[in-house]
């Protein structure tokens, strides 16, 4: 019979080795997952559906004809700079399909990552459960004896309790443990990880390429400066290089999340592989009492809940033993089937990937459209407004000039009243002062008369004359007054 401490040793020992091996997967997997975020700058990558076909729309549709007749990509001396640019334009428009089948595989990757995630959890709590209780057989085993089970300090109804409970453990958590449907989950998971990093390979090697074509047709940096379209094409594969990027990065997002989740569920379905072995052993041993050789009725009978723990663990561990066996034509053909499922699946995935970026081109197509109706629409009614705004201001600049033309009519008229009106007072003073300038003389010459009359008179006699001399006087200093008046 196989030496009793040993074997029941290594149950104990197989069970602290599961967690321990847990955490090793843990602080591995925490490890690539720091690398991974350094190397994703930190922070969770998200691609853009929107951006992407955007990015892809914004592609030069250029033929050859156009670049060959362009200005600066015609001349004879750059023809190099001319098939840089059309090999670019050509690896940018093959790009949309990498984008596809990168975006396909993750999603596929990510369902069955999904689809996981339960059965580990669940098989993590089994698998405490069961470690404590092979634990508790463990101190009450007597180490010094190999040959059999014999116990100290225990009666033997609580060590026929602690079998049945690791009985009952392994029945209430049938459906949690670690099985068969688990390691084709895992599988199919595996499965998943190869495609998705074919697939990476080529998207990598699709961006070197992008990177390549750039710095090509930038080499001659003074005829590049002179070509729009080689500008125009090396901004389209810069930004299909970054949208090409952020898919690559989410990849990296998956296999961190793989790394965690499908480590832990590998080292789940090895160590339990063991554990079914060692219970196994563990079944067919014989059980006595420290210091009695011969078994007792209650010790016939946990040899018998021995024996049906060996019925309860026979099945799982066939099913482990079957499926670790590369030479089983069952597992082989149900692994193959994995295989061609995955691939199937993440085929499905890629056509309607592309599907989806189909409809989301033309839903950017027709937003841009419609963008550019409600442009136009607006750009017409500021057209109009514009329009209304300059009558209001022409009929309000003629109202003001009509009424300004007004006012200056009003005034030349007013001026010109007014001109007449000093004319005629020019007119009417001018002909006043003719008349007192007639008067004047008129009063002047009779009083010159007068004087040469009176003259005469006083030469005819002296005496009147001498009289009325100082009155003539005073009459020409009135009438020349008037005058000068």
């Amino acid at each position: 019979m196989t030496t009793m401490f040993i074997q029941l040793r290594r149950v104990v020992y197989l069970l602290v080795l599961l967690q321990s091996c847990i955490c090793v997967v843990y602080a591995q997997v925490f490890r690539e997952s720091k690398n991974e975020m350094k190397h994703l700058g930190g922070e969770e990558a998200v691609v853009d559906r929107a951006k992407a076909a955007e990015t892809f729309l914004a592609i030069p549709n250029y033929t050859d004809e156009e670049l060959e007749t362009d200005g600066v990509l015609g001349v004879s001396g750059n023809s190099e700079m001319l098939r840089a640019v059309r090999y670019a334009l050509r690896d940018v428009r093959g790009a949309e399909a990498h984008f596809n089948n990168g975006m396909a595989c993750r999603a596929e990757w990510e369902k069955v990552l999904a689809s996981n995630k339960k059965a580990v959890e669940d098989a993590r709590e089994a698998t405490r459960s069961i470690g404590a209780l092979v634990a508790k057989i463990e101190e009450k085993r007597n180490r010094s004896v190999k040959e059999k089970i014999v116990l100290k300090d225990i009666g033997t109804l609580e060590f026929k309790k602690l079998v049945e409970d690791i009985r009952n453990v392994l029945k209430e958590n049938k459906d949690k443990t670690p099985n068969g449907e688990m390691v084709f989950k895992v599988a199919r998971a595996d499965q998943a990880e190869r495609v998705c990093k074919t697939i990476r390979i080529e998207i990598d090697r699709v961006m070197g390429i992008l990177k390549q074509r750039m710095e090509e047709v930038t080499f001659d940096k003074g005829e590049y400066e002179k070509s729009d379209k080689a500008k125009e094409v090396r901004k389209a594969a810069e930004k299909v290089r970054e949208t090409l990027q952020n898919v690559t990065h989410l990849i990296g997002n998956t296999t961190v999340r793989d790394n965690f989740l499908m480590g832990e569920a590998k080292a789940q379905l090895r160590l339990w592989e063991k554990a079914y072995t060692e219970l196994a052993i563990l079944g067919k041993m014989e059980l006595t009492r420290e210091g009695v050789d011969t078994p007792t009725e209650i010790e016939k009978e946990i040899d018998g809940v021995l024996l049906e723990l060996k019925k309860d663990i026979e099945e799982p561990k066939k099913v482990f033993s079957d499926l670790a066996s590369k030479t089983n034509e069952t597992t082989v053909a149900s692994m193959n089937e994995i295989d061609r499922n995955v691939k199937e699946g993440v085929e499905v995935e890629i056509k309607a990937e592309t599907t989806r970026m189909k409809e989301e081109k033309e839903r950017v197509l027709e937003e841009r459209r419609r963008k550019e109706e409600e442009a136009r629409r607006i750009a017409e009614k500021a057209r109009r407004d514009e329009e209304e705004r300059k009558r209001i201001a022409e009929e309000r600049r003629a109202k003001e000039e009509a009424k300004r033309a007004a006012e200056r009519l009003r005034v030349a008229e007013e001026e010109e009243r007014m001109a007449a009106e000093k004319v005629k007072e020019d007119e009417a003073r001018k002909a006043a002062e003719k008349v007192k300038e007639d008067e004047a003389k008129l009063a002047s010459e009779e009083a010159r008369k007068r004087a040469e009359a009176a003259k005469k008179k006083e030469d005819s006699s002296s005496s009147p004359s001498l009289v009325h001399g100082p009155l003539l006087l005073l009459l020409l200093c009135v009438l020349g007054c008037t005058l000068v008046c």
